[in-house]
């Protein structure tokens, strides 16, 4: 198969389609990535992308793959797998 997610990475960036770049680095895994581009100045005040950023990063930090991830503001991640238990079970 041939790799066409740097040219798709480019064309994103070309027409400034910032989500479609981090959503790309955040299946990747690409931490460090998907921060330096939030740290662009025309992404530092897009409440929306850090939302959906910082979800990412919490739901990789409890262990949840790729958790944060909602497309269209669906139930995915809320309420469940746990989250409100504080009684010391796992």
């Amino acid at each position: 198969m041939h790799n066409f997610k740097p040219g798709q990475l480019f064309l994103f960036d070309k027409k400034r389609q910032v989500e479609m770049v981090l959503d790309y680095y955040m299946e990747e895994g690409e931490v460090g990535l998907v921060l330096q581009r939030m740290g662009r100045k025309e992404n530092r005040k897009n409440a929306e992308l850090w939302g959906k950023v910082l979800g990412w990063v919490v739901g990789r930090a409890g262990g949840r793959e790729g958790g944060g991830r909602r497309k269209g503001g669906g139930g995915d991640g809320e309420g469940g797998g746990g989250e409100g238990s504080e009684d010391g079970e796992e």
